[in-house]
Parts: structure tokens; C-alpha cells; sequence
């Protein structure tokens, strides 16, 4: 879990800090070098998670289609590009943490590691609470609205559509579809496979901390309604 969200996090804020040191001297070079590196990570991405079936490999290429809609938001070298993706990387960070925190109670309270994404399917007839919150995060990560993820990937599309960025955009948004896919395929993995090994799993004794963060990605919207512009302008304010 801290390795999936931490050096994200730094080499987000990192890349923020190096464009009015480095970057704006030659901001060409540095946006066609973003966007290269950026639509390279997503298909390269896209194409490993799609024959991953271990949930940490999965959630490692996953992890780099999401670092590559972030340098592709960078390579606007605009405020709404900068802002998209440090606001990426927050959805990113909500939704990684409650797939790990669901991962680490299985782990606790049953003495039991799900290796597999096949795994995710034996709850099907054990704790079906559960699976529906796992579906939710999936589905957050495909971008279905109005989850936080979905809200994550329209502000990238909104700042290279205020850029005049339209070839990148309709490339992003055709290889959005595509990794959609793949997220859609694991809630297919855990309600239409059957696994013939039945485990009761307990009650997950889930922390409070799990709870708030689970609603808030599905409640983010009336969220982004009342506090959107305040969040806007107070990051615009502190980084630049």
C-alpha cells in the first residue's frame, strides 16, 4: 500500500515544483517529452493488465496507466493540466486505499491471502456486503460516473480540451475505453466464476477510516457541487 501511493504522490508534487525551476525554460521539449512518456505508460499499461491475473501485478500496471494520465494532464504545461493531475493523483489515492484496506482485513481476520483475482469470487457466497464494495472501487477505477475516478479522468479531458488538444484528447479518451475494460473484466471474475472451494469468511471488522472513504468516493460529486471551486483555487494558490 505505501509503495503503490507514496512515490506517486512525491514525483506528482515533484514534477509541480521542477516546471518553474527547469521546465519553463523550454516548455515545448518538456510537454511533447510528457505526453510521449505519458501515452507510452498507458498503452504499455493497458496491454500488460489485460493477461495479469495475480492482483498484484494487476494493480501494478494498473498503477502505470494511471501515472501515464497524469503526465499526459503535465504535458499542457497549463494550470488546469497541473491541476487535473495532482487532483488524479487524490482520486487515485482513495481508491487504491480501500482495495488494500479489504486486502489487509481478509488477510487479518481469516488468515487468508487472496493471490488471484479469481479469489475476489469465493465471497460471492460468503460476505456478498463486501463484494459490493469491492465492485464499486473497480468501478471507480473504470471511471464509471459518478464515482471519484470518474471525476478524475473528465478533468484531464477538460484541461487538453481547454489546451485545443483534440487529436491527444480523442487518443486518451479511446485508450480510457480500452483500460475500462479490463476493471469491468474483474467484477466479471467475481460474479460469473465459480470457485467450487467454500470458505466462510467472518464478518471484516472494517475501521471507521475504511467507511468514510468508501462514501466519499461514491458521494463525490455532491461533494464537488459545495467545495469543488474552494479546492480549485486553494491548490492554484498554494503551488503556484
Amino acid at each position: 500500500m505505501f509503495f503503490s501511493i507514496f512515490p506517486k504522490i512525491v514525483l506528482t508534487f515533484f514534477f509541480v515544483k521542477l516546471y518553474f525551476y527547469l521546465f519553463i525554460f523550454d516548455l515545448r521539449f518538456f510537454s511533447i517529452l510528457f505526453l510521449i512518456c505519458g501515452l507510452f505508460s498507458i498503452f504499455i499499461g493497458i496491454l500488460n493488465a489485460m493477461y495479469q491475473y495475480k492482483i498484484k501485478r494487476f494493480l501494478a500496471y494498473s498503477s502505470i496507466v494511471n501515472v501515464g494520465f497524469i503526465l499526459v494532464a503535465f504535458s499542457t504545461m497549463t494550470f488546469d493540466g497541473f491541476f487535473s493531475g495532482l487532483y488524479f493523483v487524490f482520486c487515485y489515492l482513495f481508491s487504491i486505499s480501500l482495495i488494500f484496506f479489504i486486502l489487509i482485513n481478509i488477510r487479518k481476520y481469516n488468515l487468508k491471502e487472496f493471490y488471484s483475482l479469481f479469489d475476489f469470487s469465493s465471497l460471492n457466497s460468503a460476505n456478498s456486503l463486501i463484494l459490493l464494495f469491492i465492485c464499486f472501487i473497480f468501478l471507480s477505477f473504470a471511471g464509471i460516473p459518478p464515482l471519484i475516478g470518474f471525476f478524475g479522468k473528465f478533468f484531464i479531458f477538460f484541461s487538453l480540451l481547454n489546451s485545443y488538444n483534440y487529436l491527444i484528447l480523442f487518443i486518451l479518451f479511446v485508450l480510457s475505453v480500452i483500460s475500462s475494460f479490463y476493471y469491468l473484466r474483474v467484477i466479471r471474475f467475481i460474479y460469473f466464476t465459480k470457485i467450487f472451494e467454500f470458505n466462510y469468511y467472518y464478518y471484516l471488522n472494517l475501521n471507521y477510516m475504511f467507511y468514510i472513504i468508501f462514501y466519499f468516493n461514491i458521494l463525490f460529486f455532491l461533494f464537488f457541487d459545495f467545495f469543488g471551486e474552494f479546492f480549485y483555487f486553494t491548490l492554484i494558490s498554494t503551488f503556484f
